[in-house]
């Protein structure tokens, strides 16, 4: 009976002791979780970085293109004789091909923002990769990079050329003409004068058109919204020297974009001259297309037939005269006109996904001359393209 009772006592003590080390255990709390909140200041798709007031939004594009064209010159040289008779056909030559391509592109793009005593601070990034067949893997490189503050703009991206213009007066066109474009670093202020106005001056290096040694250009300009109107000017002054030849000039470029009503129509126009001066074709030869250009224009109109189904077409015209190349290339004198058609189609199947036809057709007809020499190319070419563009 000793012996029983001994043993229900210990049992009874280490039941205690157990509770009582039971409720003294120490407990480890997980840490509070922080989730992603939505930034809602500066608009959809913007979300606070974690820890911090700034605010980030992601986004980008995974595209692919399809182009079959057809490609056909003819070049005649031609020779007058010297005592004024009649010209003489020296040769013709001739060739047609078919062409087709197929390329893919990934576009990424951030867009960090926080505010400051000064007003939004504000940073983007851009990578892209691709625009290339399937035959090797594409690097990817930043296409954009800015950064912006009171009005302030400095870092590289397109040109205020390109951008203050609606790239080619709001055209959706993949060839969208003799609009061109071209990228820069640069650094430039803006002014907002009232509500839907503003000014810009700056400076650039631009990446385009460097074929020789040159200075930073200079560029002003303005950009209004009256409405559905909203029109802007460019002026840009650029120095370098190619070769032997240093230059010194100025190009314009005009444009107005008009919407029409609540129908979801517009219409837009640009007009681009230098006045035949060698110097701009150099510093941006893909706006210009070819050096000693006198004027480019172009008209586009665009619209929705359907809420997933909006169409498109542009026209435009390059006038050059080489009257003013002075022996430059070997070139004496000549003239060239260039004539551009696009026509089109956007469907969306769904949210975020674009389906792209397109028609578009260029037509050049080219004469230089060199002492008794002319030579007459007419070159033409069409194509037909289907992009797929996911967006996210």
């Amino acid at each position: 009976m000793k012996i029983k009772s001994l043993l229900l006592g210990s049992a009874a003590a280490m039941i205690a002791v157990s509770g009582s080390q039971a409720a003294d255990a120490i407990i480890i709390e997980a840490e509070p979780m922080e989730y992603v909140k939505v930034c809602d200041m500066y608009g959809a798709g913007f979300f606070y970085i974690p820890g911090t007031e700034t605010c980030m939004n992601i986004n980008g594009y995974v595209r692919s293109t399809y182009t079959h064209g057809e490609f056909d010159a003819k070049i005649e040289v031609k020779e007058r004789s010297v005592t004024g008779g009649p010209v003489t056909d020296r040769s013709t030559f001739r060739t047609a091909e078919n062409t087709s391509s197929w390329t893919v592109r990934g576009r990424l793009n951030f867009d960090v923002r926080n505010e400051t005593e000064y007003g939004t601070l504000r940073s983007e990034l851009r990578l892209q990769g691709g625009d290339a067949d399937a035959s090797s893997d594409q690097n990817v490189a930043i296409d954009r990079a800015l950064i912006h503050l009171a009005g302030f703009r400095l870092g590289y991206s397109d040109t205020y050329w390109t951008t203050n213009h609606g790239y080619g007066a709001g055209s959706p066109a993949i060839n969208d003409g003799l609009y061109g474009y071209d990228q820069a670093i640069f650094f430039d202020y803006t002014a907002q004068l009232m509500d839907g106005v503003s000014v810009t001056i700056g400076a650039q290096d631009s990446i385009g058109g460097s074929i020789g040694a040159s200075s930073p250009d200079f560029y002003a300009g303005f950009n209004a919204t009256f409405g559905n109107l909203t029109v802007a000017g460019t002026a840009i002054h650029e120095s370098f020297s190619v070769l032997s030849q240093s230059d010194d000039a100025w190009a314009y470029k005009v444009s107005a974009i008009m919407g029409l009503g609540e129908s979801g129509w517009q219409i837009g126009g640009w007009y681009a001259t230098d006045n035949g001066d060698l110097s701009r074709a150099v510093y941006d030869n893909s706006s210009l297309v070819v050096p000693f250009a006198d004027t480019i224009w172009g008209v586009q109109v665009n619209g929705a037939l359907a809420n997933n189904f909006s169409v498109y077409g542009l026209y435009s015209k390059a006038d050059f005269d080489f009257d003013n190349a002075g022996g430059f290339f070997g070139v004496t004198s000549g003239d060239s006109t260039t004539e551009t058609i696009a026509i089109g189609a956007i469907w969306a199947p769904v949210d975020l996904l674009t389906v792209q036809f397109e028609y578009s057709m260029v037509d050049t007809d080219l004469d230089v001359r060199d002492g008794l020499v002319t030579e007459v190319y007419d070159i033409n070419s069409n194509a037909f393209t289907v992009r797929v563009t996911r967006s996210f």
